[in-house]
């Protein structure tokens, strides 16, 4: 683990510095790149970037020996594939390429919002240095109970998104901030988006697009299984349970939690709206607009 620590740590230094104010690096969101592939891909935590990085690493042949790596395919993108010498050049060096397109899969801001907010109503699986529910939620709890606050004191959804709405997004941790960066005014009309919610449809669009092989069928239930996934109960009243009272801490994966999406929150206008202001670039950007 300390090994794992040093080794994110500095990968993220690195190119903090190379990508200084450029887009390329925010939220600590380096795209996908390799000179086999035929476009960047961006993405974003808690945007179904797991099921991403495994259909990329499988469209290299690498899908394999990444989960030998380790089971969580973060693992040996961090640890083996974007250490890589020169890899932060290749994606500049791409991403300024005016020839190049780049594809970014996105997630209706309203789930993704209530996603975020699980992040911090988890058990903490590393240490506080390396994952951000420690100094997030303790953020979160100050402001809501001062700083006597117990961290795992019970917040409901909507203190969340209250507390969101009065945090300097620029600031936020990605599994919290909005999707959109600042590189993708840059790449404009070279920039193709796909939505998760339509995967692995999706998947065969961007193949069939590029001239891609298609996934083989057992390959494709190896990238789409997940274990970040919670078990679905639409039932309003576990929801407004949520959003008022908020989850047993700390939340765990089988415990009920609704599907929130832009749809389904419009029947609660206060909640809407703060998802709305937080996440305003997303749905200028992405198209999830109430309809």
């Amino acid at each position: 683990m300390q090994l794992r620590k040093k080794i994110t740590g500095a990968l993220y230094r690195r190119y903090q510095t190379r990508f200084q104010n450029t887009g390329i690096h925010q939220y600590n969101r380096i795209p996908l790149f390799d000179r086999r592939m035929p476009f960047v891909v961006l993405w974003s935590q808690k945007a179904g970037s797991t099921t991403v990085l495994k259909w990329f690493f499988d469209k290299l042949g690498l899908l394999d020996e990444a989960l030998r790596h380790h089971q969580f395919a973060h693992r040996y993108e961090l640890e083996v594939y974007k250490k890589r010498p020169g890899y932060a050049d290749d994606v500049k060096k791409a991403l300024h390429d005016p020839n190049m397109p780049a594809i970014k899969f996105v997630r209706d801001p309203a789930a993704r919002a209530f996603s975020g907010y699980l992040v911090l109503c988890a058990k903490a699986e590393f240490e506080s240095t390396e994952y951000p529910r420690h100094y997030w939620r303790g953020r979160l709890i100050k402001w809501l109970y001062g700083s006597s606050g117990d961290v795992d004191a019970r917040v409901s959804f909507m203190d969340y998104l209250k507390w969101l709405a009065q945090e300097n997004s620029s600031f936020l941790d990605g599994h919290l901030a909005p999707q959109y960066t600042d590189i993708e005014k840059e790449l404009d009309d070279r920039l193709i988006i796909y939505r998760v919610e339509d995967l692995p449809d999706a998947f065969t669009m961007v193949e069939q697009r590029f001239g891609l092989t298609s996934v083989e069928p057992a390959q494709l239930d190896r990238i789409m299984q997940s274990d970040h996934h919670y078990r679905k109960d639409d039932s309003a009243g576990v929801f407004e349970t949520v959003l008022n009272e908020g989850v047993n801490m700390p939340v765990r994966r089988n415990d009920p939690m609704p599907k929130v999406t832009t749809s389904m929150l419009q029947s609660y206008p206060e909640a809407m709206g703060l998802v709305q202001a937080c996440f305003a670039k997303d749905y200028r950007a992405y198209g999830y607009d109430p309809a």
